[in-house]
């Protein structure tokens, strides 16, 4: 009901940036809700009752921290699934800063549960939007970096490069929420119509 990208629209530009493979949002989606999930337990904790300014800052210095850290550990560990590229990071923390904020004032317990559940759905909408982007964009998925991705239209499908590039984003993420919002309306419009039934047929 109240997705980041989908609803509130209020990490879209991240998901223009991340979404062009399919991995590549996997990877960043994994990291960010690392980020999230350790920086707002921290930060829940220690400034629940912080004014806005000061939590925004402190919470985005425990981030970036969180951030570099495994930024670091994933060039080590694994260096085949490293960020290649410097923007990711900082999208990483501003993303996690705007859904903590978002449930900063609801309890320790349900801010922390609240940032989770935004974060799982922010993921979600990532991988949701690279999946048609890469797909739609090359007719493969699943490629990274240097390396090809795995065909999956024969070679009848002509590829829709535009959704390659930044506008093409930009088009592709507002038809997918233009398409969320609609089926929630409709939904909506079903269930006041039964609940109008039935309160027509208890009469």
């Amino acid at each position: 009901k109240n997705n980041p990208i989908f609803i509130s629209m209020v990490a879209v530009t991240s998901a223009i940036v991340v979404t062009k493979t399919f991995i590549g949002a996997a990877i960043f989606s994994a990291a960010f809700l690392c980020v999230l999930i350790l920086s707002s337990a921290i930060a829940h904790l220690i400034l629940a009752k912080a004014g806005r300014g000061l939590y925004l800052a402190v919470y985005m210095v425990i981030a970036s921290c969180i951030a570099a850290a495994i930024d670091i550990c994933i060039a080590k560990l694994l260096p085949a699934l490293a960020f290649n590229d410097p923007m990711y990071i900082p999208l990483i923390v501003v993303s996690a800063t705007v859904i903590s904020f978002t449930y900063k004032n609801e309890g320790y317990l349900r801010s922390l549960f609240g940032s989770i559940c935004g974060g799982v759905g922010y993921g979600i909408a990532l991988i949701a939007i690279s999946f048609v982007r890469e797909l739609l964009s090359t007719g493969m998925l699943f490629s990274f970096g240097d390396r090809a991705g795995v065909g999956i239209f024969n070679k009848w499908f002509a590829p829709i490069d535009v959704l390659g590039t930044t506008a093409g984003a930009f088009i592709l993420v507002g038809l997918i929420i233009a398409l969320v919002r609609y089926i929630a309306n409709s939904r909506a419009e079903v269930r006041s119509q039964r609940q109008a039934e039935f309160e027509q047929i208890m009469r």
